[in-house]
């Protein structure tokens, strides 16, 4: 090889050696011989002469003058024919088989053709190379050009190309495939676009063993309905299937156990077994196990678990994992003890159980591990860590870190990725950052650790650190559309439009990498950040760039509705479907967001007569949802009819939760709980439906009700979350058993804002100023910016006369820059929706409205109102301001509105999106009485039915 052998000279040359080796003389020669050669290839006249050259040079072995001298003649416009299996068959004789594809390219761009077992060579060497690249050029070429090409040659393409594209070749240059071609090809389907090419092999095929084979590619390929119907011709006809298929059927049932409910067509598929005497194998029961991976099938998985003998440790496995998915990880845990050939899997998916059952049972299974050789894999220790996230006990995940620290455990990317998210979710985001770093040292760096560490810079509004490691992946050539989603879901939660405007500043820098998911959360983003116009305008930019689809719309839709524009929101439905795009399920949903926020009628009989007329009018998801828009607009008897309107068996625990919600939203607790009992009787309880029942014992007051619930919900193995908690402990703290709610808390591992909102409310409601005083750094540490805490705890010490604890509230406030989210309130008569804030001028009628409210309040005073001060969070210069700002709170106009548009025995309705001031709720009541009127009030939590001065 003369290229070597003039390394080997130039290698002499460096090193100053002083004489040349007598065996470097012959390669000085040789290669002196191949420049000599390539000088006169450069000079030759015409292409024979070139070609004579080239073969010469490769009969006398030198592949690397060849190729350079074929490098030399690429450029040229016009090449012989013979130059492409010239080349082929020079790299075939000489093993250099991974150039072929490279030569092909180029050739091919100049109309060289290969035949025959050139052909042949092309394929192999790009099957050998793997060259994506090539193999989709050859594709291109075979389409684009005159390439005659028949079951054989398709045959090799199937090394190199996917089937897809084999089919498209196919199709476009009119093959029929032979036997062995049907063959491979029904082997290698997968995608449901082969689902056509399917039928039409079936239709013209007679071969007993090719309908055995096509059961199979419709199961791969997720035909259901087409695998469904040809198994059972098959059965008529007595036409035996091999256990490939009965597996890959079970296989394909069991992939549809997220869209649909598949246990009757496992059953008959294991009836039909059963009936044929063939017993299924390890593979399809996993197929079964897989599919009863949810909580509504724990019943048919313990009954297969009896039927399976002496499974084998991929089934055991995945019996482990269907039972921890089933919400019994008791079983699960008694399986793992009672096994002793245990693979890292099993480990694993004990690890990830054993967390739920506390501290020292965790301690003790790592004290047993340690035992084994898989104590130092970082999957078991990321399987701890994703348990502790799961319970969200964070406690425990950081007593585990400390031990992976203090054992030497070397971790990989993805125990580092749980590592910053179990912190993350924690909400200590230092140590989040520390784990990035440690990380970082051990060069563990991946684009998803940026993602992770990128949220936790940004969510301690470190946003200086946050832009520097967004740099450091750009400059790695990692910042990928997935970056720029995790930077853009972070900048959602901040919700801030100063961050909004630099993510997106950021973003449209790299026009190239916005796709469709981007620019729908783009979209998200700035109208979460309160930039709706800018949300308008990029949702229009990329309509005309046509990267938009039904996301993109449902994005805008929700946008609207958030900001309360519903009438656009509800245009959009038709432009959408006038550019033949239909709405989903999740259009919808965001209309019913939108029309839930606002609580009014109108848009709610307006978005159900949407639902009504599309072919979602029995979703569950929208049925659930439809109940509570009705509830939250004040008409629970349309709520009740809707339910009432849903088949028996057709109930999804989800429908049931939300009449439970409707029912404790209107106070009437004796219902929900009857309710409840309802569901409970049709085994159709989950998580969501004991929340509901919690939180109407809540707003009835039904404490040892809920202890039951709160009980039978643990007995029964239903995993306890922080609604539970949270609604648990407003029942007591309601119930003034503040003692037995703060113990309930203090037991948690991990507590949420609300939680503690929960307790703070019961102390302000009995006065008791200590315990809110000596929780208070707990309170405002579980959520720093949310202004709720604040207020609450400024109302409970105003309500105490401690106003320099006020006052140092306040300041806490504005020196941490929380703001207090405005307070607004909407009304619908007759169709007509307004809007108020506090102290708004902004209604045509607004001095009809002050004027009415003047004199009402004269009446109120008279009676003997008198104003509670206890929720005013600002300082007034006079007593008389004060008043004046309490009379003028956005309910009390959107009474005043009521009050001067209507006849004196309609009722009163009105919606906030906060809670009622207590001002407001005690004005409310009076009002009623001087008016003698009913009045409606709905607030973030309940309805408030205020007549004859009480509320419900």
């Amino acid at each position: 090889d003369p290229s070597v052998g003039m390394q080997c000279i130039q290698f002499h040359r460096i090193h100053k050696f002083q004489n040349l080796p007598k065996k470097l003389s012959p390669i000085r020669s040789y290669a002196n011989t191949g420049n000599a050669l390539i000088e006169e290839f450069r000079s030759a006249k015409d292409d024979d002469a070139r070609l004579s050259l080239l073969i010469q040079e490769s009969k006398r072995g030198s592949i690397d003058t060849a190729l350079s001298m074929w490098r030399i003649w690429k450029s040229s416009p016009i090449l012989p024919k013979q130059l492409l299996p010239t080349l082929i068959d020079l790299c075939k004789d000489h093993q250099r088989t991974n150039a072929i594809p490279a030569i092909w390219m180029n050739l091919d761009r100049q109309g060289c053709i290969p035949f025959g077992r050139h052909f042949s060579a092309v394929l192999n060497s790009i099957a050998q190379t793997g060259d994506k690249h090539a193999a989709h050029q050859l594709k291109e070429s075979i389409i684009a050009k005159s390439f005659r090409i028949n079951s054989i040659d398709c045959t090799q393409l199937l090394k190199v190309l996917p089937v897809t594209d084999v089919i498209e070749i196919m199709s476009t240059r009119g093959v029929l495939p032979d036997e062995t071609l049907t063959t491979k090809l029904l082997y290698q389907m997968k995608d449901p676009s082969c689902i056509p090419f399917i039928r039409s092999i079936e239709q013209n095929s007679q071969s007993t063993k090719n309908m055995d084979l096509i059961l199979q590619a419709y199961a791969r390929c997720s035909a259901v309905e087409d695998m469904w119907r040809l198994y059972s011709d098959l059965q008529k006809k007595s036409i035996p299937i091999s256990m490939f298929s009965w597996s890959s059927m079970m296989q394909a049932i069991a992939n549809l156990h997220r869209k649909e409910n598949i246990m009757p067509q496992i059953e008959r598929l294991l009836e039909d077994m059963k009936r044929f005497n063939i017993h299924p194998d390890p593979h399809i029961w996993t197929s079964v196990v897989v599919a009863c991976r949810n909580a509504e099938s724990l019943l048919e998985l313990r009954k297969y678990h009896h039927q399976i003998y002496k499974p084998d440790l991929p089934l055991f496995n995945a019996l482990l994992s269907a039972y921890s998915e089933c919400g019994d990880p008791e079983t699960a845990l008694m399986m793992f003890r009672n096994r002793r050939d245990r693979d890292v899997t099993s480990w694993s998916v004990f690890l990830r159980n054993v967390v739920s059952e506390g501290t020292p049972s965790t301690l003790h299974a790592l004290t047993e591990l340690k035992t084994t050789p898989f104590f130092k894999n970082p999957i078991l220790w990321s399987s701890l860590i994703s348990g502790c996230r799961s319970q969200e006990d964070f406690a425990l995940g950081r007593e585990i870190h400390e031990m992976m620290k203090r054992e030497g455990i070397r971790g990989d990317a993805q125990l580092y990725n749980d590592l910053i998210n179990l912190y993350i979710e924690a909400q200590d985001y230092p140590a989040a950052v520390a784990s990035f770093n440690s990380a970082k040292s051990h060069n563990l760096l991946e684009p998803r650790l940026y993602n992770s560490a990128i949220r936790a810079e940004c969510l301690t509004k470190n946003l200086s650190a946050a832009f520097e490691l967004i740099k450091e992946v750009d400059g790695q050539g990692w910042a990928t559309a997935h970056t720029w989603n995790a930077l853009v879901s972070v900048a959602k939660e901040i919700q801030s439009p100063a961050v909004a405007l630099r993510v997106q500043d950021m973003v449209s820098l790299r026009e190239g990498q916005c796709d469709v998911q981007l620019g729908n959360n783009l979209i998200d983003m700035l109208a979460k950040s309160h930039l709706l116009p800018l949300a308008e305008d990029l949702f229009q930019d990329n309509r005309k760039k046509g990267i938009i689809d039904v996301r993109s719309w449902n994005a805008i839709i929700e946008a609207r509705s958030r900001n309360n524009c519903m009438p656009s929101a509800f245009r959009s439905i038709q432009e959408m479907q006038s550019e033949g795009i239909q709405p989903n399920v999740y259009t919808f949903s965001a209309l019913i967001s939108g029309c839930q926020q606002l609580g009014t009628m109108t848009y709610a009989e307006h978005v159900h007569d949407m639902i009504r007329e599309s072919k979602f009018r029995n979703d569950r998801i929208l049925l659930a949802q439809l109940i509570q828009l009705f509830s939250k607009s004040g008409s629970l008897q349309t709520a009740i009819r809707i339910f009432d309107e849903i088949s028996p068996q057709s109930r999804h625990p989800d429908v049931w939760a939300s009449l439970i919600y409707a029912y404790g939203e209107h106070g009437k607790g004796i219902e929900a709980l009857e309710t409840f009992r309802q569901c409970q009787s049709v085994n159709k309880l989950n998580e969501r439906v004991y929340s509901a029942a919690l939180t109407a014992c809540s707003h009835c007051g039904c404490v040892e009700d809920a202890l039951e619930i709160f009980s039978s919900m643990i007995q029964n193995g239903k995993h306890v979350d922080q609604h539970h908690v949270a609604a648990m402990v407003d029942v007591l703290a309601r119930g003034n058993r503040l003692e037995e709610a703060e113990e309930l808390i203090l037991r948690q591992p991990f507590v949420d804002v609300t939680t503690w909102m929960a307790l703070l409310g019961g102390c302000k409601t009995y006065g008791d100023v200590a315990r809110a005083s000596r929780l208070e750094s707990q309170v405002l540490g579980a959520d720093p910016m949310n202004p709720s805490p604040y207020i609450l705890l400024s109302n409970i010490y105003g309500a105490a006369q401690q106003f320099s604890e006020v006052k140092r509230i306040r300041d806490l406030m504005a020196q941490r820059e929380v703001k207090k989210t405005p307070g607004i309130t909407w009304t619908d008569i007759d169709g007509v929706i307004s809007e108020f804030t506090v102290d708004d001028a902004s209604h045509p009628r607004n001095l009809e409205i002050r004027r009415e409210l003047k004199n009402r309040f004269q009446e109120m005073y008279r009676a003997g109102f008198k104003h509670d001060r206890s929720g005013v969070t600002r300082s007034f210069a006079t007593e008389e301001e004060e008043i004046e700002h309490l009379c003028h709170h956005s309910e009390k106009l959107a009474m005043g509105l009521w009050l001067i548009s209507t006849p004196s025995d309609r009722t009163i309705k009105v919606v906030k999106n906060l809670r009622v001031c207590p001002d407001c709720h005690e004005a409310t009541k009076w009002l009623s009485m001087v008016t003698g009127r009913e009045i409606h009030v709905r607030d973030a939590n309940r309805w408030h039915y205020v007549k004859d001065g009480r509320c419900s």
